[in-house]
């Protein structure tokens, strides 16, 4: 049976918010029929319909989240969906991605075992089940347990709340001064607990957030070490383990679009953007042509430069060859360090995807666009110090095709660079052409499954 058909006779209140919905209201149905104890920390008030534009924080038991996990995998491979990220610190992340009879479809789920700060626990965690209370078949967290979670994690992490955060927890603090104060208590200890209620009565924004962070890292610490020193060590152990191993094998990836002018590139990364987006709970980063953490060479000589698209992107005379020389040279440090010390770290950090409109493939592929004349053979030297995109998205159809829609070449050179692109392209065991003849909709789907089979890939 069609599990969507399904959810409609279990839901006839099911509206189509979105379409990742058939996917949320199975998942929820699926843990209370297996008896999962769990509650949702915060999320879209439109829960299990819509998960708006924020991720899904569900927290669950140690002795629940195996199976909560296993529930979640079966649950998005039902509707398409498959786990494009996953990686493992104090939670259990999850990006899925895929299409279901609505269209395409990304949820972003962290399954975590406590709310904890580096593997010491702040709030607890049967207190915040048990105050729970479903919603259209969610069990969803208190107002205030939530309000509280989300500023004391700020704090905790970043050493001071977003502003909304704050006042929501002061609002939640008004409204249930001896539950907070109590839990608070058993939680962090009397002292800090007395700091952390001054702060949450507090009317003015005259708190120090930082002096409370201090204090409440070193009373976890405190209770912690001596009722569980051993297990916080080895959990420690494992963390950076983990780290460690995302150093070699980063959640986020790099993806290089290209393709001559007027084969919709912008166009097409639009169409993937939201859909990304949802499964990361974060846009994926753009970038023009290479990572340009070293400024471009006219904007280093101070010669003016337009903004907007090129309407001659052959307007410019080619370099010489010592000019050329130099020219590229400059650019590959940039692809370089601009890799290692900016692109690298962020996909380390998370599961980010770095969108490269152009790359510099384009050198031999179009080098009067750069202003570089030089033999291909110097060019495809340099290419094999270019980090290399996870994937590449080769865009091209008729030469025709692209000339009516962008004549600002002569037909030859369309051609000419179609033939260069798929000739790359079949060469390249990391490029896959998308026909760009079609609708942008079919185009950006026909992207969106290699982008989601490609990263679904590294966790099969």
């Amino acid at each position: 049976m069609n599990p969507e058909t399904n959810l409609q006779s279990t839901y006839p209140d099911i509206t189509g918010f979105s379409p990742q919905e058939p996917f949320l209201v199975e998942l929820f149905q699926r843990f209370r029929t297996a008896g999962i104890r769990y509650c949702v920390l915060g999320g879209s008030p439109n829960l299990p319909y819509d998960l708006g534009k924020g991720d899904l924080d569900i927290l669950v038991p140690p002795d629940c989240i195996d199976r909560a996990e296993e529930i979640a995998r079966t649950t998005a491979l039902n509707h398409g969906g498959s786990c494009i990220c996953r990686y493992r610190v104090e939670l259990r992340l999850f990006c899925f991605c895929g299409r279901n009879g609505r269209g395409w479809w990304g949820a972003h789920v962290d399954l975590f075992p406590a709310c904890a700060y580096r593997a010491l626990p702040f709030l607890d965690t049967d207190t915040l089940l048990h105050n729970a209370s479903a919603c259209n078949g969610v069990r969803t967290a208190s107002a205030e347990d939530a309000a509280l979670y989300r500023c004391m994690k700020e704090v905790l992490f970043n050493r001071k709340p977003k502003k909304d955060y704050a006042e929501k927890a002061k609002n939640a603090f008004a409204v249930k001064p001896r539950e907070i104060r109590k839990h608070l208590n058993r939680c962090l200890g009397a002292a800090a607990a007395e700091s952390w209620c001054r702060a949450l009565s507090v009317e003015k924004d005259a708190v120090d957030w930082k002096k409370l962070c201090r204090i409440t890292r070193r009373a976890l610490l405190i209770r912690t070490i001596p009722r569980h020193g051993l297990r916080l060590m080895r959990s420690k152990l494992q963390n950076i383990g983990r780290r460690i191993g995302r150093i070699f094998n980063p959640p986020g990836v790099t993806i290089a679009v290209l393709g001559t002018d007027g084969s919709g590139k912008t166009t097409l990364m639009r169409g993937m953007m939201p859909v990304l987006r949802n499964a990361l709970n974060h846009k994926p980063r753009y970038e023009h042509m290479r990572p340009n953490l070293f400024p471009s060479l006219a904007r280093l000589m101070r010669k003016p430069t337009g903004s907007g698209p090129t309407s001659n992107p052959h307007a410019g005379l080619p370099s010489g060859p010592v000019g050329s020389i130099l020219r590229l040279s400059y650019y590959t440090l940039d692809y370089i360090f601009g890799y290692w010390f900016k692109v690298y770290p962020a996909m380390v950090k998370r599961p980010t995807i770095w969108l490269f409109d152009r790359y510099f493939y384009d050198y031999f592929i179009d080098p009067e666009r750069g202003r570089i004349r030089l033999p291909k053979p110097i060019i495809h030297f340099l290419s094999a110090f270019i980090p290399k995109p996870d994937l590449i998205l080769c865009l091209g159809t008729r030469p025709e095709i692209i000339h009516r829609r962008k004549p600002e070449l002569p037909p030859e050179e369309v051609q000419r660079q179609v033939r260069e692109l798929r000739a790359f392209c079949d060469g390249n065991r990391r490029a896959v052409w998308i026909d760009v003849g079609c609708s942008i909709e079919e185009s950006s789907e026909h992207a969106l499954e290699a982008v989601t089979s490609r990263m679904a890939a590294r966790y099969a």
